[in-house]
Parts: structure tokens; C-alpha cells; sequence
């Protein structure tokens, strides 16, 4: 069964300033197929998705984990392309272009994470520097961290590289490609747009000391383009 974990908020303007209470509901008796069956809102379960998490951030819903391949382990990526998942413990999908991820979360029955959003979800109710703090700790995937040979880790490794609302990896691991108002994936346009939060390849004091940040803008990438350390997350409208 999936598990919600649920964050009480109002929205304002473009930003999202959240309550501090969390509310976490386990094996919630959901249904597999698509449509808001669970009358929750958050994507439906699916049986190829199984053991999810998402954190619902008031207005939206955000995967709690970056996002995987359905077939995913803790030792490897998968095989399997047809969707977009958000489970702990195994490796993130990555080596994806933009297009890519914004297709793999909508087979969900999801979207690829707003700029604005993500950065919300990552700093919290007070909007901290870092998804952990206002201060760099050296708590999170990156190149200062140097964990196994500085490559990406499986999701949700690191406890204390956690928001404030419960969304792991946010700072490190891997790029997370976003969205923002206008984009259109069936027009093949190879422009630049956000991927934030940083990689094991990045240190805090890159991107003139944001690569590792909560900051909406803090980096960019070709829409087109592949790496090693390009992953993303999903999010999900309320109805």
C-alpha cells in the first residue's frame, strides 16, 4: 500500500507557506487503476509502483523519494521505462532528459515537480537555505560527502538529508529536472530550464554556493540533455 504523509498548509501567491504539523497515515485502502479512487488525491496506487510515498505539501503532492523505475532495486537502476515511481531504498532513475522525466511522471498519473514547488517542499516552513537547515552540513550526497566513490546513492539513504516536511535527497544525489508554466513536452524545444538541488558531483560551494541549495534557480540544464547525475521527482495536482 502506498503511504501519504500529509502536511498542512495555505497557499500564497506563487509560494506556499506550510504548517508545521505532520500527519502520517499508513496502508490506506487505495485503489489500482487511474483516477483519485482513495479520495485522497494523491496518484492512485498501482501495483507496479508498490510501497510509495508521497508528502502532501497542502496544495500538491510531491514524491517523498526521487523518483525510480518500478523495477528498481537498491543495486539497480531497472529495466523497466513505463513509469515513474517514488519508493525508498533503491537506486534513482537517471541518464533522463527533460522530455523523458515529464512523460515518465505523467504515466503515473503525476507531472514533473513545478520549480516553485520543489523549492517550497525543500526549504520548509521557514525556507531554509538547505532542505536540513540554513547552514551547509555535510549531510547529504555530495562530492564534500565522497560516499561510494561519489556516485548517486539508493533513495532515502541518508536520514538527516530530509526536509522539514519529510521529502528526502533534496540537496545531492542527483540533478532533479522541474517544470514551470508554459512548458509543453510535445513541442521537441531543446531550451534550458531548472534542475535543482544539486548531485554527488557537486559541491556547496558551486553555482556561486547554491548547487546545493533550496534556491528555485539555482541551476539549469538543455532540456535535450543526458548525465549520470540527472534524475527528477514527481508531484501531483489536489482536485
Amino acid at each position: 500500500m502506498d503511504k501519504v504523509i500529509e502536511i498542512f498548509g495555505k497557499s500564497t501567491g506563487r509560494c506556499l507557506i506550510f504548517g508545521a504539523l505532520l500527519l502520517v497515515l499508513c496502508a490506506l485502502p487505495v485503489a489500482c487503476g487511474g483516477g483519485d479512487d482513495d479520495g485522497t488525491g494523491s496518484p492512485p496506487s498501482n501495483a507496479s509502483c508498490s510501497g510509495e510515498e508521497w508528502v502532501d505539501a497542502g496544495t500538491f503532492y510531491i514524491g517523498a523519494y526521487e523518483a525510480s523505475r518500478p523495477d528498481a532495486m537498491v543495486d539497480f537502476i531497472g529495466n523497466d521505462t513505463s513509469m515513474a515511481c517514488s519508493k525508498k531504498g533503491v537506486m534513482p532513475w537517471t541518464d533522463v532528459s527533460w522530455f523523458e522525466a515529464y512523460y515518465a511522471c505523467e504515466a503515473r498519473g503525476a507531472r514533473l515537480c513545478y520549480f516553485t514547488e520543489w523549492a517550497n517542499a525543500c526549504g520548509g516552513n521557514a525556507m531554509t537555505y538547505y532542505p536540513y537547515g540554513e547552514d551547509f552540513q555535510n549531510v547529504c550526497n555530495s562530492k564534500e560527502a565522497g560516499y561510494v566513490d561519489y556516485y548517486a546513492l539508493p533513495t532515502g539513504s541518508l536520514p538527516a538529508c530530509r526536509s522539514e516536511f519529510g521529502v528526502y535527497d533534496m540537496s545531492g544525489n542527483v540533478k532533479e529536472w522541474t517544470s514551470k508554466d508554459g512548458d509543453n513536452p510535445d513541442v521537441y524545444e531543446c531550451g534550458l530550464t531548472y534542475i535543482l538541488g544539486g548531485s554527488y558531483k557537486s559541491t556547496h560551494e558551486d553555482a556561486g554556493g547554491r548547487a546545493l541549495s533550496c534556491v528555485e534557480d539555482s541551476d539549469s540544464a538543455n532540456k535535450c540533455s543526458h548525465d549520470f547525475d540527472f534524475g527528477f521527482r514527481c508531484c501531483k495536482d489536489k482536485n
